[in-house]
């Protein structure tokens, strides 16, 4: 069964972020197949409002 997973965040550490992105590819192809197609760290909110966080 094929999914797409679409996230979008706001790094605030980025020094912590990259501890966990070395670890978090590697977990995500556990067992299945995961082929990242696209990335852009730059997105634009166009609808609603910022989480608040």
């Amino acid at each position: 069964m094929s999914a797409y997973l679409i996230v979008n965040y706001e790094v605030e550490d980025p020094a912590l972020y990259g501890e966990y992105a070395k670890g978090a590819g590697p977990a995500m192809k556990i067992g299945k197949e995961c082929e990242l197609i696209a990335f852009d760290p730059a997105t634009d909110r166009i609808e609603g409002d910022s989480s608040g966080r």
